[in-house]
């Protein structure tokens, strides 16, 4: 059972052996008209964040296995409009070897994005936008690769970025052609090493009010230090 059908996997090339791997993609699309309804369903490995003309909508998926690997679905209607639009994802991968023999994700897959969006018109006209060939994918290098893996939680790679540099970097829409941008290369079965059944995710979006601290110092295990401008 299948609950993802049009999309592609698509990643930066086939079998990425790059460990701690960050990823921005962009697919461009236009529409003839503004849309009565629209649903966006993604999902990938291990994590993405989505945003639609730069309206970001969340992240994913929920820590799952490949027989029943959870995709996430966003209404996104009311952020689209007629001609030009755009899809960004941040996406992130372990790489093939796992930081930790521990860690409760999929030994040995190397990376993969997939998303598709249903979009129906006024007048009943249906178009699928999916991913393919066609999306565009650089290096999000905001983030410093080469970094240890959590000691103490036998878990993830700690995560060193530039905020300088980062921001919605691999977020914001971005006009084709620019600076490091290629095309995604698409992934056939045997490019991956699970064969992967898709089901929406079972717990609901836990919904909070974003707060931004006037300046971050670090992060660590979980705890966020926050220093205000005279501190």
């Amino acid at each position: 059972m299948n609950h993802l059908s049009a999309p592609r996997f698509i990643w930066i090339k086939k079998k990425d052996r790059v460990q701690n791997r960050y990823l921005a993609f962009q697919k461009e699309f236009r529409l003839a008209t503004a849309p009565a309804k629209a649903r966006l369903r993604i999902s990938a490995y291990a994590y993405y964040q989505v945003a639609v003309n730069g309206v970001v909508l969340g992240r994913g998926p929920d820590p799952s296995n490949n027989c029943r690997y959870y995709y996430d679905e966003y209404d996104v209607g009311k952020y689209l409009r007629r001609g030009r639009n755009f899809i960004n994802v941040l996406a992130y991968a372990f790489g093939p070897v796992l930081p930790w023999p521990e860690c409760s994700y999929l030994s040995g897959e190397h990376g993969w994005l997939a998303f598709e969006m249903e979009v129906e018109s006024s007048a009943g006209r249906r178009e699928v936008i999916a991913s393919g060939s066609d999306c565009l994918v650089r290096a999000a290098d905001a983030w410093k690769q080469r970094v240890p893996g959590y000691t103490e939680l036998r878990a993830a790679y700690k995560e060193y970025y530039d905020a300088s540099r980062f921001g919605y970097e691999a977020l914001a829409p971005e006009r084709a052609g620019g600076r490091g941008w290629e095309n995604a290369v698409e992934l056939a079965p045997e490019d991956l090493k699970f064969n992967y059944s898709f089901f929406p995710k079972e717990i609901k979006q836990f919904v909070h009010p974003e707060k931004t601290p006037a300046a971050a110092y670090a992060v660590d295990g979980g705890f966020a230090y926050g220093f205000t401008a005279k501190r």
